[in-house]
């Protein structure tokens, strides 16, 4: 391969995409844009998952933030342990559960007859995930 390696510019300059990569935002539109975290990010990512239409507003939202309580060493009572794992069980059935429906099985079934009216039956399974 003969490349010219002078042709070859950096898309990004001082931290910053180009300008012909990326429109540079006017005034307005930088007085306009939230600043959001790098864990508000991860979120509405794991959100789209399930919800690809989802948007920011969506992470304030009751439920969506929860995370489960830290399992301790020492429990006082049933009922405090009850509550702890609990909710851990569900999402582990829960993502049991998804991981299962994303499994794709194919299965293939094809009969033949023989010129001697010998039978021939043939079947394939296949799964992937």
């Amino acid at each position: 391969m003969n490349w010219d390696l002078s042709q070859w510019l950096p898309l990004i300059d001082d931290r910053c995409f180009l300008p012909w990569l990326v429109k540079v935002p006017t005034e307005q539109e930088q007085l306009r844009a939230r600043q959001i975290t790098a864990q508000q990010i991860n979120k509405l990512e794991e959100i789209w998952k399930a919800s690809p239409e989802a948007v920011l507003e969506d992470l304030e939202k009751p439920g969506v933030d929860d995370e489960p309580h830290p399992v301790l060493l020492r429990y006082e009572d049933a009922y405090q342990y009850q509550n702890i794992f609990g909710p851990l069980v569900k999402l582990e059935a829960d993502y049991d559960k998804k991981m299962k429906e994303a499994q794709v099985y194919s299965l293939s079934l094809s009969l033949s007859l023989s010129l001697s009216l010998a039978l021939s039956l043939s079947l394939s399974l296949s799964l992937s995930f």
